[in-house]
């Protein structure tokens, strides 16, 4: 019994490694950045949502194939281009959380920010983009499941939930 609880001990240490840091800076927190959460895949299948001021979007194009012309998001500009965005109304508080729970500093130790194996066979993943600094700052987005980043993938999941739940 003894060498279990000092297995279960090592075990929880090595794995809150990953979840401490930051998750969003002190002003970040306080005033949300504007986040993208969504899923994309194979034959054009893709839907978003934005978290943005208080509120929440749903892409123009939710339901329809954006891999023909009529359908198409602005990808270069995918956060802040209203054309890409119909307002939904005021934030659900699930939503609000997880734009306050993104695992930024883990999200920014991956060195590829694409890890879909499922597009192999047409499938499709999660994916997230936050713009830090407000209108003309960085877009970081992150797109995959991200199976050997527990915490990452953890979140991803929870994206997808929330994604299915208002993007439709």
């Amino acid at each position: 019994m003894p060498y279990f609880l000092f297995l279960l001990l090592v075990l929880t240490a090595c794995s809150t490694s990953e979840e401490a840091g930051a998750l969003l800076s002190d002003a970040e927190s306080d005033d949300l950045p504007t986040t993208v959460f969504g899923y994309r895949g194979g034959w054009g299948s893709e839907n978003y949502i934005r978290y943005h001021a208080g509120d929440l979007y749903r892409n123009a194009y939710a339901g329809l194939r954006t891999n023909e012309p009529e359908n198409q998001l602005n990808h270069t500009d995918l956060a802040t281009d209203e054309g890409n965005w119909q307002l939904v109304g005021p934030a659900p508080s699930d939503v609000v959380d997880a734009v306050r729970t993104l695992p930024l500093t883990a999200l920014e130790e991956i060195e590829q920010t694409e890890d879909c194996p499922a597009l192999a066979a047409d499938g499709s993943c999660p994916y997230v983009g936050v713009l830090r600094g407000g209108e003309g700052g960085t877009y970081l987005d992150w797109f995959g499941d991200f199976s050997d980043r527990p915490v990452v993938a953890r979140y991803m999941l929870r994206v997808s939930d929330l994604v299915e739940k208002y993007g439709q």
